[in-house]
């Protein structure tokens, strides 16, 4: 029973689908299956004249089962199970365009069967990249009461076109509408209207949607000829293909409408190519804004150096903007991709003929003349600039790996390599570093201030034999903070007096027991505009205990620690071009937490009239599992006497009792 091959509707119009034996009963223990498929723009549907078969709820004996295609193959969905006598009284079930209907049998009773019809109707999920979608006499035989719905869906970055051929749903202008089709811009019935949305008598005109979806809707009340409408897929307007020339050596690229957002779901692809024995330059400039995903799988620009989607792939880049990029060929495939409802800015960039400098936006890396390491001289006339850039807060150390230049001097009045720096504060304030054109001393290690560097090769009109350089760059940060020891010492903000950049810093210091510590200011030069820098001090090592802040202004000379401990927390959020500050700090005055805690019996208390403290007694016995420690703890609120403790306190206090690494005890107040 049942069938081998899909039955197609489309063809039929209908089917009779009758149970083995109809009307004269089933056989036992059938497991029987027919396949219906119609064409994507249209579903199936079921309706059952007739149901007898042997039962017990829920459908546990006989019984008819309904499945539906997922996404168009044959990937099912069971939608319902049929057994009862007044399943013949439900709705019509529908499913895509493709259905399986399985009828199964044990081998007790039986009974007459089931009789049952299968229709094709209008309405469906399209993923064609072109196509018809006609609902007229000639496809159906009754338009009355239809409701239809579509959603038409093309490769993503392309959009739709449609064009109504036949368009005449029995409307006027006068009439209410009760006859409609209903068009939107993306692939729900909440998505935009496309167009006026609402078209009752007069056709619609060629229209394009802005994504790749497209929902569809048509509804009649009273008999009408119908539509025909026709679909294609539509590429973006982006791309091409650019050869460049000695003469016109560079072209620059963009995402579409930039620097405004592009359309959702846009794909566009670019070829450049130059002659062949050239290399092609890619150097991104102005904005670099994408969606930042996993893997840059949602929205992303795409660099190959060939001329086709399979060449070897240089990179894929979302988060951040690239380093100027060198092809080895001498074309380069350029793909810009993204699959989100709001996408970002996009990119620009300048595609060129390769000759020498760009930008490097990286911790690490190298930068070498023209022909380094072919048994070449490098080309006269060169004039070329990389700018350097790592991270925020960072500086960049250089030294040259090779360093051979004609027309060596010590004025490097020929050819030679120069490093600038970029003011932190002001970008376009470049100041030299040096100028080098031979090895020495100098050139082993050159540091910079700046996290932006240029670098700057000039060779002259003659070209003499030389190797050329090979100057390689690492970037580093300055470092502050950790532990100080010393009873007396300095304490100075990064790179004191010079600008300061962002960075946080934290101090602790310890002393000999028994001792405070004092801070003096020295020096304290803040930006007093925004309030982005500061210090803090603290008696603990974990800023439990504060003690101050010193901020832009502040007058405070002086910062004392009640114990012999003291943390001190500077940050800067923006770099400017104040010196920081420096402090010196001393241990000559006594603590103020003092008790002797090693007497078989004694008291400790708080110190009086302060307003913050944080005191530490330490006791070590040598053979504590013979001893028992009793602590009787007190708190005396002298100040507000029959009031919770609590009230009269700015900050909670604490007192806490450890017995080695374990916590004992701790009391609030």
């Amino acid at each position: 029973c049942g069938s081998t091959e899909a039955i197609n509707i489309n063809t039929l119009r209908n089917y009779t689908l009758q149970s083995p034996g109809y009307p004269d009963g089933y056989g036992h223990n059938l497991d029987c299956e027919w396949i219906f498929s119609t064409i994507p723009e249209n579903h199936l549907q079921i309706d059952f004249y007739n149901v007898d078969l042997d039962y017990r709820f829920p459908c546990l004996y006989d019984h008819v089962e309904i499945y539906s295609g997922k996404n168009g193959v044959q990937d099912w969905d069971l939608l319902t199970n049929i057994c009862l006598p007044n399943d013949t009284y439900r709705e019509t079930i529908e499913t895509t365009n493709l259905m399986k209907v399985a009828f199964k049998t044990d081998s007790y009773k039986n009974s007459t069967g089931f009789n049952a019809m299968i229709t094709e109707t209008c309405g469906g999920s399209v993923g064609k990249s072109s196509g018809i979608i006609s609902v007229t006499n000639s496809t159906f035989s009754n338009l009355y009461s239809l409701r239809c719905q579509w959603n038409i869906s093309v490769r993503t970055g392309r959009t739709i076109q449609i064009q109504f051929t036949v368009f005449d749903i029995g409307e006027n202008a006068d009439s209410k509408c009760n006859n409609y089709l209903l068009l939107r811009n993306g692939q729900s019935s909440s998505s935009p209207m496309l167009g006026d949305g609402k078209y009752c008598y007069h056709r619609p005109p060629t229209m394009q949607t802005t994504s790749n979806h497209l929902y569809v809707k048509f509804r009649t009340k009273t008999r009408v000829r119908g539509f025909t409408m026709k679909y294609n897929e539509v590429s973006i307007n982006c791309g091409g293909t650019f050869s460049l020339s000695t003469l016109d050596n560079s072209t620059t690229i963009s995402s579409p409408n930039y620097p405004n957002i592009p359309l959702p779901h846009t794909e566009c692809k670019w070829l450049i190519s130059a002659v062949p024995g050239e290399s092609i330059q890619i150097d991104f400039i102005e904005r670099f804004d994408l969606t930042d995903t996993l893997d840059c799988d949602k929205e992303y620009v795409e660099i190959r150096d060939g001329g086709t989607f399979l060449s070897p792939l240089i990179g894929r880049y979302c988060e951040s903007m690239p380093s100027t990029i060198v092809s080895r060929d001498n074309m380069i495939f350029i793909k810009f991709f993204t699959d989100i409802e709001e996408p970002r800015n996009g990119f620009k960039l300048r595609a060129s003929i390769a000759k020498c400098g760009g930008t490097i936006r990286d911790t690490t890396g190298e930068i070498r003349s023209r022909y380094f390491n072919n048994k070449k001289s490098y080309p006269k006339k060169e004039n070329c600039t990389w700018e350097i850039v790592g991270p925020e807060g960072h500086f960049i150390i250089f030294s040259f790996e090779t360093l051979d230049l004609a027309y060596r001097s010590q004025l490097c009045f020929a050819d030679y390599v120069e490093i600038f720096e970029h003011s932190i504060i002001d970008y376009n304030n470049i100041t030299s570093v040096g100028k080098y054109c031979y090895k020495n001393n100098d050139t082993d290690e050159i540091r910079t201030t700046s996290n932006k560097i240029q670098v700057r090769f000039t060779s002259s009109d003659r070209n003499l034999p030389a190797a050329g350089f090979l100057l390689k760059f690492t970037t580093s940060r300055e470092k502050c903070g950790g532990s100080l020891e010393n009873d007396f010492g300095i304490i100075t903000s990064p790179r004191y007096p010079a600008i300061m950049f962002p960075t946080r810093c934290e101090w602790t210091i310890k002393v000999t027991k028994g001792k405070m510590i004092q801070v003096e200011i020295l020096d304290l030069d803040f930006d007093t505009t925004r309030p982005s820098q500061g210090l803090a001090f603290s008696n603990s090592d974990n800023f439990a205990a504060h003690i101050t802040f010193v901020k832009p202004n502040d007058k405070i000379k002086y910062i004392n620690s009640t114990d012999n401990t003291m943390s001190v927390f500077f940050w800067a959020i923006h770099s400017s071009n104040h010196r920081g500050f420096k402090l010196r700090y001393t241990s000559d005055q006594p603590s103020i937490c003092i008790a002797d805690f090693s007497s078989p019996s004694g008291v400790i208390y708080s110190p009086q009239n302060c307003t913050y403290y944080h005191c530490i007694w330490k006791r070590v016995d040598g053979d504590a599992s013979s001893r028992t420690l009793v602590l009787k703890i007190s708190i005396n609120n002298a100040n507000n006497p029959g009031t919770s403790p609590l009230s009269s306190c700015k900050f909670t206090s604490s007192v806490t009792v450890t017995a080695g690494s374990k916590l004992a005890n701790k009391f609030r107040f």
